[in-house]
Order: C-alpha cells, then structure tokens, then sequence
C-alpha cells in the first residue's frame, strides 16, 4: 500500500438514494468523499432501485457538497438505457408482445415516458414494468412489482433488450442481472472493490459476483431485535446478508460490540473488522455562542424507535428541581401528535419546545448544555457525533449499538441504563447544576472526535488491506458433519426448580466423530478451532465445555466434552435456564455450527448414532 487506501476501483451498492439521503445513505457518501479528498480514489455509486428522477436527485446533492465531484452516481435501469450493444453472433429471441394485456404508461415529471406497466386486463394485477428508452423501445422488462425483499425465481424474470427489440440477456433472479450489470462495468484487469452499505443488496448480489470483486459490507443498523441479545430474532435484511458472510472478503461494523455479537452468532471470523463513522467537522463559530447552563436538546424523529417520549417524561421530572430548564426538541414524525398531548398532560408546555424539522438544528447544539438519546436500538447515531463536534455532552441509554462508544461515561457525558427515565432526568441536573463539568466533557468530546476523524482513512485503508491478504488464505468448508455417539439428556431437566440444583456427580458429555471436508491455503487444518458451548436461550450467555479433540483420519477427529452440570448452571444467571449444546467449527473466514441435542423422550441409558449408510442408530449405554 503506498498511499492511504490500496490501489484499486471503488464501487458501492446501494438499493437506492434520494436527495434527502437517510443515515447510512449519508454515511455512505462521507466515506467516498474523504477517499476521494484525502486519497484521490473516486467511487462509482450503484444503485439498484426503479426511479424516474436521479437526474434531480444527483442534481441536489452536488449542489449541496454532498457527492463529490469524483464520485459518479449510475443507476442499473438508466444505465442500460444507454448501453451500446453490438451486432448479435447467433440467433436472438425478439421481445414478446404484450397487446393483449392493459397498459399504463409512466412518465417523468418532465413528461416524458419513463417506463409502461403492462396490468392483467380482468383483475388490473401489475404484471410487466417495461423500462424505455427516449425513443420508446425497451431496454429492460422486468416482472411487476420486484421487491428487494422477495427472492423470486423464474426464466425470464428479467429481460435485457437492445433498441432493436431482440432480447440480449435474460435472467432468472434479481442477482443474476444485477450481477450481470456489475461485471460489464468490470474490466477482466481491475481490482475493484464494492462496498456494500443497504442490506438489502448483498442477499441478492453477493452469492452471484465472480471473484474479481471485492466485497466489502458495512453494516450500519442493529442486525437484532428485542431484547438484543447476539441470539435475539434477526433483522431480516442483516440475517439474510449474514447467511452469506464466507463470501465477504470484510464485513465491517461501527462498534466493537456488534462485531463481538455478530462473532458469537455467525464465529469469531479472520472477516470481521470495526470502523466506526467519523464525526462531520465544524469550524468554532466565531463569535462563540453562549452555552446556556439551563438548555437542552434533542435530535431525533418522532418514531418509536427513536422514543422521545422518554425525554419529555425525564424532563418532567428534571423542572421539578431546575424549572428554568428548556429542552428543545428538533425532529417531525408520526408521533408527533402524541407527543404534543403528553406535552400538554405533563404540565412541561412552557418547558418543551417541539420545534419539528430544522436543518439549523445542529448548530443550535452550540449553544446547548447537553443532548439527550432515548433510542431503542441504534447502528451508530448521527446526533452524538453532531454534538461532540459542537462541544455538547451527551446523556445517552446505554443501548445497542452506539452510545457505549460513543460517549465516554463521565468523560464526554453520561450514559444510564436504557429506560431508566429517572437516571436521565438526575444526570440532565448534574449538567444543569455544573457547567464547568459541561465545558470540560464538551472540549473533551470534540478532542475524542476529530482526532478520530483524522485517523479514518488511514483505518480504512488497514482493513482494506488485511481483507486483500486474507484472500490468499481463504477457506471453503464443503462438507463438515458431526455423528454423535454419546450425547446428554433433554435440555428440559437442565434447569434450577425451587432452588434445587442436580446432585453434584451430575454431568454433561458429549461424544462423537467431526468430519472436516474443504479447501484452503497449506495448513488450513492447524488453524481449525472446534468449540463446544452450552447456551442459555433467553440470556445469550455462553458457557464453554471443555473438549478433547483428537485425529481421526485425514478428514475426520474425535471429539470429547464433559463438563460438571452443577458448575455449568453456576455461570447462568435465573432461576430456570434453558440450555442447549452448540457445537462449532471455524476456519478463518468459514464458519460451520449444530446443535447437539438428545432427542426428547429417549431413555436415559440410551444413546443414539447413525450407520454407515446414515441409518438412525439407538443403542444402550454400558
């Protein structure tokens, strides 16, 4: 690497962007306008979405600085508008005429036509989108309605047409076009690297790509559910992108946090990195707004997930002890009706300011004393950041993922357990009642911030390249299987009933045969980890058995694990946990895991194995 970043093409996929980009979207364009201004690497920004007006929107956000002029913006239906294609070699299928079904054309708020909708004539049912060129002929067909949330399969799904009307690609799924577009824009001879900053995209496009890309997904959203817990209920989107995580040369989170869930989910892999969103620089307004002491705020849409409810009740409480306090809240939603009632029933009108969306809100953040953050889950938050920058402490839920990294408790500001309104509303007083306290966390912040700023590039450009070198040490898992000879009792029994717990002599043991079949670089197998682990499922807490793994074969070893089942139950907290064994493999970036379970209602002295051939084997202990 002789500058920054390694040399190479940079690609992002995105499923869409708007001139009012959201988080990720913003977050996605920073990072290629600081490559761009730091490195002199462009990026070519994709986009996969049907929408009639990226003219206007990449007309916006050049105006507002927010793509750089090195980073271009190609969508994949405008772009094969324009394509030139050559004389076909063989024989080519002319596009099928639709007459017979009822059409709707769609134009641009120009006018012109943008695409036809090709409608069911008895029950109106979408089912064509043709996407036109300005001459009228059709580029792409594509089945009504596409959704990047659904994984159709059928011939033809999606049509590729030259203006001659003769059908030069057709594909079966929305990978295999998106892909097809991707590798056009690809030459046999470059390094490109794609960044992958929707999950929306990657379930589609990742398994599809060949090996010239590189691919490099940035996760920038909790990937769980409630109550967040590394084995809670996934997000769809996360889950489905997680599924195909051996073949992301990086999968990079915004906190260490995450990556460790992430790792005791799906294994600790060699693809894994942290590079958390730097902070938007601000110049030091010159005059200095006066911080007042008594002045709070909050930037958040009015949605549930963002709770702002909380900070209203807190700040009821916070008027009882400071009632010249001021929270202004900055921010428009569908709650925002609930929140003026709750406004009004708490008594706090003349106290809280619902001033809706302001683009100023930021630099209000002057001349606050603090920042309040209610969320229930978060990827990495944009508000701390805005309002380190501008020397104001953050009082933040201590939730997943963001404030903990964020916010230096006591340091930078506070944080308190999430929910806990009380804690909110005492540490919104302290601040109230010190302002040395808030000139000291503020200048700390804005120190933490841009400090870190300055280093993001440089970090970029370390996980770029050991993602580069791990290629060379990639594995491929192709076959891994556990044939259990011994394994324990159902989960059921493994628990504390009223306040008992099994007699001491009580004991978990597994044993088995691990088969390991795949493909890596010269002593792959020396770097092979095999670990067992009991797993509370309510909890998420992992206890480690403790394994004996010996060779077997070339293929193959034995494995042994045993551990006491009064000791196991000591690291689990509650009263009634529910156990189950997890037995896993992981081999640099391939990971493989099962669950090793006594089926319910086997006999204590029973165990069970397979034949040769596969047969369920049950057989008594000795």
């Amino acid at each position: 690497m002789t500058g920054p970043l390694p040399a190479a093409r940079h690609l992002v996929a995105l499923n869409r962007v708007r001139a009012d980009a959201g988080g990720q979207t913003t977050a996605a364009l920073q990072r290629t306008r600081l490559f761009a201004e730091e490195a002199g690497t462009g990026t070519t920004v994709l986009t996969f979405d049907a929408f009639p007006a990226y003219a206007e929107a990449e007309a916006s956000l050049r105006e507002r600085g927010v793509l750089h002029p090195d980073v271009r913006l190609r969508n994949v239906y405008d772009d094969l508008r324009e394509r030139a294609w050559p004389e076909p070699t063989g024989a080519t299928e002319e596009l099928a005429d639709l007459g017979d079904l009822r059409r709707v054309d769609e134009h641009r708020a120009d006018g012109s036509l943008w695409r036809v909708r090709w409608d069911n004539p008895v029950n109106l049912e979408p089912l064509f989108h043709d996407y036109v060129r300005d001459d009228g002929s059709v580029s792409v067909r594509a089945a009504a309605p596409l959704s990047l949330d659904e994984f159709p399969r059928r011939p033809g799904l999606v049509q590729v047409v030259d203006p001659a009307g003769r059908v030069r690609e057709s594909h079966e799924t929305q990978g295999a076009f998106f892909a097809s577009w991707v590798h056009h824009l690809v030459a046999d001879d470059e390094t490109v690297v794609l960044f992958h900053d929707s999950m929306m995209v990657p379930p589609h496009l990742t398994p599809e790509l060949d090996e010239r890309v590189r691919q490099v997904a940035v996760l920038h959203v909790a990937h769980v559910y409630a109550p967040r817990h590394w084995n809670s209920p996934a997000h769809p989107p996360a889950a489905r992108t997680l599924a195909h995580l051996d073949r992301l040369d990086a999968l990079v989170t915004l906190t260490e946090r995450q990556r460790a869930d992430i790792a005791l989910g799906h294994g600790d892999r060699t693809n894994l990195f942290v590079r958390p969103n730097p902070a938007e620089p601000t110049e030091v307004p010159d005059p200095r707004p006066a911080r007042d002491p008594k002045r709070f705020s909050v930037i958040a849409r009015m949605e549930r997930v963002k709770r702002v409810d909380d900070a209203v009740r807190a700040f009821a409480q916070v008027v009882e002890q400071e009632p010249d306090a001021v929270l202004d809240v900055y921010g428009d939603g569908s709650l925002r009706p609930r929140l003026e009632d709750l406004v009004r029933e708490l008594g706090v009108d003349g106290s809280v300011v619902l001033h809706g969306h302001r683009p100023d809100a930021p630099q209000r953040l002057w001349e606050s004393s603090g920042l309040l953050l209610t969320s229930r889950s978060e990827g990495f938050p944009l508000a701390p950041l805005e309002a380190a920058v501008r020397e104001c402490p953050v009082v933040a839920y201590d939730i997943k993922y963001g404030p903990r990294e964020q916010v230096e408790d006591g340091g930078t500001g506070y944080l308190v357990p999430a929910g806990d309104v009380a804690a909110l509303a005492r540490r919104v007083v302290d601040l109230a009642r010190s302002p040395a306290d808030v000139a000291r966390m503020g200048a700390r912040a804005r120190e933490r911030v841009l400090a870190d700023r300055d280093a993001y590039v440089a970090s970029w450009g370390r996980i770029l390249e050991r993602a580069e070198a791990n290629r060379a040490r990639r594995v491929h898992l192709d076959e891994v299987a556990f044939t259990p000879e011994q394994v324990p009792r159902p989960t059921a029994v493994w628990s504390r009933v009223a306040g008992r717990v099994p007699h001491r002599g009580a004991h978990v043991e597994v044993r088995g045969r691990l088969l390991v079949r795949g493909s890596g670089p010269d002593g792959w197998r020396d770097a092979v980890r095999v670990a067992l682990d009991a797993v509370d499922q309510d909890t998420g807490t992992i206890v480690p058995v403790p394994i004996t793994v010996r060779p077997a074969d070339a293929d193959a070893v034995t494995v042994h694990g045993r551990t006491g089942l009064r000791a196991l139950l000591a690291e689990v907290p509650g009263p009634r946990p529910r156990l189950s064994l997890r037995l896993s493999v992981t081999a640099g970036n391939a990971y493989w895991e099962t669950p090793v379970a006594r089926p319910a209602g086997l006999e204590p002295l029973r165990e069970i194995g397979y034949d040769a051939d596969g047969t369920l084997q049950v057989r008594a202990r000795r």
